[in-house]
């Protein structure tokens, strides 16, 4: 890893650290342009300090955490909401925020993923998941597709 991005893994681990949070399941991996951090193989965050826009990115599924920032979507990636950063060093104001996610990942436990149930067309047709197990329909991938408006299927059917 290059030195910037060292920093904001030390960063990330030492906000970890001062909420008495272990480290176990945590790893950091540098990837081109960007470092991953996953907790127990889940991507929890992305943190980019290469180019001209420095940024820390999260899934979707976590805007509502980081609504009250300068938050953006670019059209390329738009299942991350993108956090800007001037400097490692202002992912120590996101701290609260940081635990929180992690917390979140933590607690909700591995979750395993398959392609859709023998529910995917009255879904297609109700343009939405219609599982009522909340938990198992959280591992469906048919599921992302829906919640974005893309169905393959039934009388709704938008993608070929």
């Amino acid at each position: 890893m290059i030195i910037i991005e060292q920093q904001a893994s030390n960063i990330i681990k030492d906000i970890l650290s001062s909420h008495n949070i272990d480290e176990t399941g945590l790893s950091i991996k540098k990837n081109t342009g960007y470092v991953s951090v996953n907790i127990d193989t889940r991507l929890a965050f992305r943190v980019k300090f290469t180019g001209k826009k420095y940024y820390l990115s999260v899934s979707n599924r976590f805007k509502d955490l980081f609504s009250d920032l300068n938050a953006y979507y670019i059209k390329s990636d738009k299942d991350y909401l993108r956090i800007p950063l001037k400097n490692p060093e202002d992912l120590y104001s996101l701290s609260d925020k940081i635990v929180e996610v992690y917390s979140i990942i933590m607690d909700n436990g591995p979750i395993d993923t398959f392609g859709c149930c023998s529910l995917y067309q009255k879904c297609s047709d109700a343009k939405q998941c219609i599982d009522p197990d909340r938990e198992h329909a959280k591992g469906c991938i048919y599921r992302t597709h829906l919640e974005k408006g893309e169905i393959f299927y039934g009388r709704n059917r938008n993608v070929n």
